[in-house]
């Protein structure tokens, strides 16, 4: 037994020999040879000439680059700083990769970031292609998660003649320590150019939010760099967490109670993050995810070798006290079979025409559908709560992220407006301007990574065939702006519910110079704005009489056309359900709460009006809601086609399915519907087409001829043409 524990002890102190010489002989800047997992291996810089394998330098000794690559080398080893550490290969001259370790003080602090270099062979001539290894995850506004690194001094991003690469004087080390302190910096939400110049304060929560999400991210990286290290730096990852677990683990645990502010956390033995009093507001989205990753980051700290007893104690201490902070295991629910789209439509028809398995099952099996069961006081009031807190919380101009929907997405590149033109001065000014006075009914989206491109949706006005629909547009700045005016494209859906709306998006307006107008209407450089299109398609387009924009309507007399508009007005109300219906299920990216808030707060008003209109007792498009006029007169004053009351039924029930799908109390009308199916059953019948008697045109051609054959004397009476066989083809 003792020379076993002898042998032991002696392999186990011999190992920690072995870890502590390698922490120890782990230099800053060092040459080795296996470049297996580097990035641009297999990037021969569009030289064709290489081995297939790359493994041959593709810059030659003698060259200008070999010399000043080898200077670069020179002046990283003597001159690195200590969070920056670098390997170059002795196989290949042209790679080289560097790891930054994140600074205190900012959200990136503890972190890793590793980059692969790869010198051209016109080296210094052009600056090194840099790859970021992101692992997918988008940790800062400059590093994409497809690797790019957006930095002037790497001629990626626009910027002074003093920030762009210099031949004769750029370095490698310059670009690392630009990173670090340039773009991995304590705020780094302010890189993007747009977010720095609307003033910090109105910034200042995005920037904190931003920060939460970044170190969430940093915090997976580094459960990525603890499962699989970067080749030649195994040793250093390893070291690194284990010597900086306790201090990343006393972050976490300040940062998810509130009491320092996430990013500037310091490790002091005094300070330990576990104070009551939380003085600081975090997200209850960053506290969920924190938790989780949290009990991660223990177990890859504790197989790594780190002292995480204290925290694995207090884990256990706050599952017993509070198991909901402790990460359940999800359960996945057996998803029940989905009936096929046949099904699914031949069900919808039944649902709405009232028709199959009997009319008391039917309606047994309505009442199920239309009225859910009961909920109790505090699940409702939950709902109800939560719903108001998201519509208060819905501002009427933000700045989005998610632009994956959007109609000129792909009209040009990211950054297509450089940040020192005119165009980028003049969209800044315009998003101050909606931001102070865009008006009850428009809500607008802007992008922070496409300033080009705007969202807004307008809320059609009462007394309008629009009224309590939504009706939205896409907004293009071309790089020559305010030059030429924004290109704008409205989400029709395949439906043109106006004459200046089209079916394929377009908008015809003399402020957007798509149709001719006078001076003073077409477009100003100098003066108009998207504030003034906006409000001009509001006033102008969606008006109370939409049929007389079109030109030559209006010349005629208004009193021959009156009839025509009303019937105009008929089509764009019918439209416009259909544009609601289209929107609930498949509601644009940024807008999904506004949508279903939108129309679960009006759904009884959208549905007085649509029985108001069918009874005749309110001309289309003139319905307010008044609790005294529901629309239920039963003197009708205004005539309506059966064209439009047909549409209208239907469409009707459609959207008293879809408004109570979003949350909105329509019971009223859903008895309603029971009551007039009962009371007027032809109301929902199925309309069963005639057979069609009409003679077929061999018959009508057969018909002529024997009437000209008669006119000309050949077979006169009926005998005659039987015995002429000729009344076989007329029959």
């Amino acid at each position: 037994m003792s020379t076993t524990t002898t042998k032991k002890s002696t392999t186990c102190n011999g190992e920690i020999e072995e870890e502590l010489k390698n922490a120890l002989s782990f230099k800053q800047f060092d040459v080795v040879s296996d470049d297996s997992d580097h990035h641009y291996l297999h990037s021969h810089n569009n030289n064709n000439n290489n081995k297939k394998d790359g493994r041959d330098c593709i810059i030659a000794p003698s060259s200008q680059a070999h010399k000043k690559i080898v200077q670069e080398w020179r002046i990283l080893e003597k001159n690195l700083p200590d969070s920056i550490l670098v390997r170059v290969y002795e196989n290949r001259v042209d790679l080289l990769r560097a790891v930054i370790v994140g600074a205190a003080g900012t959200p990136y602090h503890d972190g890793l970031y590793f980059f692969d270099f790869s010198f051209p062979p016109d080296y210094p001539t052009r600056p090194p292609h840099v790859y970021y290894r992101s692992h997918g995850l988008r940790l800062n506004p400059n590093m994409y998660a497809n690797g790019r690194v957006c930095l002037s001094l790497l001629n990626t991003w626009t910027g002074k003649k003093s920030e762009k690469w210099n031949p004769n004087e750029s370095t490698v080390l310059q670009i690392l320590v630009s990173i670090q302190a340039l773009v991995l910096n304590e705020k780094p939400y302010f890189n993007e150019p747009g977010h720095s110049m609307l003033g910090r304060a109105i910034w200042e929560k995005k920037s904190q939010a931003y920060n939460e999400d970044v170190f969430l991210l940093s915090c997976k990286t580094m459960l990525f760099w603890l499962r699989r290290p970067p080749r030649n730096f195994e040793v250093f990852v390893g070291n690194h967490f284990r010597d900086r677990a306790d201090s990343i683990l006393r972050a976490c645990i300040a940062y998810m109670d509130g009491f320092v502010r996430v990013g500037y956390y310091e490790n002091n033995n005094d300070n330990d993050g576990s104070s009551s009093s939380s003085s600081v507001e975090v997200s209850d989205r960053f506290k969920a995810s924190m938790e989780k990753l949290y009990s991660e980051l223990l177990i890859a700290f504790q197989r790594c070798g780190a002292s995480v007893g204290n925290f694995v104690e207090r884990l256990k201490v706050e599952k017993r006290t509070t198991p909901s902070r402790a990460p359940q295991v999800a359960v996945k629910k057996k998803k029940k079979k989905q009936p096929g789209i046949a099904k699914k439509v031949i069900w919808k028809l039944k649902k709405v025409l009232g028709v199959g398995k009997g009319k008391g099952h039917f309606r047994q099996e309505l009442m199920s559908m239309a009225l859910p069961a009961k909920p109790t006081w505090a699940t409702t009031h939950s709902c109800e709560t939560q719903g108001e807190l998201n519509a208060l919380s819905f501002k009427r101009f933000d700045v989005v992220s998610d632009d994956s929907d959007h109609c000129f997405r792909n009209t040009g590149p990211d950054c297509i407006i450089k940040t020192a033109s005119k165009a980028h001065k003049k969209i800044t000014k315009e998003w101050r301007i909606l931001e102070k006075h865009l008006p009850d009914s428009i809500f607008v989206r802007v992008y922070e990574n496409r300033m080009d491109l705007l969202r807004a949706v307008i809320v059609g006005a009462a007394g309008t065939p629009y009224h309590n629909g939504l009706y939205f547009f896409d907004f293009y700045f071309p790089p020559n702006y305010p030059t030429r005016p924004p290109h704008v494209y409205y989400h029709s859906r395949g439906l043109k519910l106006n004459p200046n709306l089209y079916t394929d998006g377009r908008v015809c307006l003399s402020l957007l110079n798509t149709w001719p107008g006078k001076r003073f209407e077409v477009w100003n450089p100098n003066e108009s704005t998207a504030l003034q299109i906006l409000v001009s398609i509001q006033a102008l387009v969606l008006n109370e009489k939409p049929y007389f924009n079109e030109p030559s309507h209006g010349i005629f007399g208004r009193a021959i056309w009156e009839n025509r508009s009303k019937a105009y007005n008929e089509d764009v109300f019918l439209l416009s359900c259909k544009t609601m219906l289209l929107l609930l299920r498949r509601p644009p990216k940024n807008f999904e709460v506004f949508v279903r808030n939108h129309f679960r707060d009006r759904a009884d008003s959208i549905l007085r009006a649509c029985i108001a209109y069918m009874d005749g007792s309110v001309r289309v498009g003139y319905h307010g809601n008044d609790n005294e006029n529901d629309g239920s007169s039963s003197s009708s004053s205004v005539e309506v086609t059966e064209k439009f009351k047909a549409s209208m039924e239907k469409l009707y029930s459609e959207l008293l399915v879809a408004f109570q799908k979003s949350g909105a109390s329509v019971g009223n009308f859903v008895e309603r519907l029971k009551v007039e199916k009962k009371t007027t059953p032809s109301r929902f019948q199925v309309v069963v087409k005639k057979k069609n008697n009409k003679p077929g045109i061999s018959k009508k051609v057969f018909s002529k001829l024997k009437k000209v054959l008669t006119f000309l004397g050949f077979g006169k009476g009926k005998a005659d043409v039987r015995s002429n066989g000729i009344e076989g083809g007329l029959n």
